[in-house]
């Protein structure tokens, strides 16, 4: 019996200027889809690069309401998320643990090459 290779592709989740990019890095020059335009005085900017400093990390709301400018008096971590332009398909990939009270953020991904096409077709034409 002859051994299937699986190919992968990596997603990365990268504030680019004023965006929240995700970054497919299939061939060298790699390929990009912007998910939200975030302004870069506001409180999903600053909400998004907090989970960016504190990847792969339970990050909790009470943290959230003292440490990020903005967030003081929010009350649920998902619609930070959904603002920030994760809806329930993206958020299943790059939020491992995603409820009103803590999150875990994972921008950094590897999908075997079926489950990358499925994805990079959602995020090109069913998520705009």
């Amino acid at each position: 019996m002859e051994d299937k290779q699986v190919v992968t592709s990596d997603f990365e989740i990268k504030l680019v200027i004023n965006r929240v990019v995700t970054l497919f890095k299939k061939d060298p020059h790699g390929f990009s889809v912007p998910l939200k335009k975030l302004r870069t005085d506001g409180t999903l900017y600053n909400f998004m690069n907090y989970l960016l400093s504190h990847a792969n990390t339970s990050v909790t709301l009470p943290e959230v309401n003292e440490y990020v400018d903005g967030c003081a008096k929010k009350k649920d971590l998902t619609e930070l998320v959904r603002n920030c332009g994760f809806d329930k398909t993206l958020k299943n990939y790059f939020f491992p643990v995603c409820t009103d009270k803590r999150v875990i953020f994972t921008p950094a991904i590897t999908l075997a090459d079926e489950d990358m096409s499925a994805l990079m077709k959602y995020m090109i034409f069913d998520a705009f």
